[in-house]
């Protein structure tokens, strides 16, 4: 049975963050560990009439990548990623590492040389994202979370069940209606934008946006872009 709170993910990524309609296309960037989210995040998509598709990195090929591949090769960019980032309307990257020091030993020389080429694909993604009018042709709305692994936990010295229950609750999923709650965050948030660019002092500020510790978390866990 799917834990009731990545079913309350998926609806906040595929309503809240990415905002899908129907007929947009959106691609899915996880490794195999995040199955459970992937699964559930398709189902709402297609429930909402997307073309959802995945692109799942295998655990330990990077590695090999880095230490195998000409400089060439390590500047390829496969045509379904290219067109995915050029084209596509929507793309989800849930980061979910099962070992955050795989790539410790490579070196960073050939690190540069992969990183060069996704600059051209990370700027292609900036200049087609459009906060403005996020649903304009030819705009990308993109979103990047976290899926809890045991290496997250780990490097934060939790068990992988209290790191679960920290992110989760980072993310607002205890509530009824997780999505409802992200709106009502946004609009605190605009409004305090709103206040300050106005000029209002920090106090004013404050009284109207009382930024508990959870919402913080939640912002640097749960990046948006819209």
């Amino acid at each position: 049975m799917s834990d009731f709170r990545l079913q309350g993910l998926a609806k906040v990524l595929v309503h809240y963050s990415l905002g899908i309609k129907k007929g947009d296309r959106l691609a899915i960037r996880t490794e195999p560990v995040a199955a459970p989210l992937v699964r559930e995040v398709v189902r709402e998509a297609l429930r909402a009439g997307a073309f959802p598709e995945t692109i799942i990195a295998l655990p330990g090929l990077a590695q090999i990548r880095y230490r195998e591949a000409s400089d060439e090769q390590l500047s390829y960019i496969p045509p379904a990623l290219r067109l995915a980032f050029e084209e596509y309307e929507t793309m989800l990257n849930i980061q979910a590492e099962e070992n955050t020091k795989e790539l410790s030993s490579v070196d960073p020389v050939r690190l540069a040389v992969a990183q060069e080429a996704s600059q051209r694909l990370l700027q292609t993604s900036l200049e087609r994202t459009m906060p403005q009018d996020p649903y304009a042709k030819g705009s990308l709305r993109w979103c990047r979370t976290m899926f809890p692994t045991n290496a997250y936990a780990q490097d934060a010295n939790m068990s992988l069940s209290d790191f679960e229950d920290f992110v989760y609750r980072a993310y607002f999923l205890d509530d009824d209606d997780p999505v409802a709650r992200w709106q009502e965050l946004s609009k605190r948030m605009m409004t305090a934008i709103t206040i300050f660019q106005a000029g209002s002092s920090l106090p004013a500020l404050l009284r109207i946006q009382p930024m508990a510790t959870s919402a913080i978390v939640s912002l640097l866990l749960l990046t948006v872009a819209r």
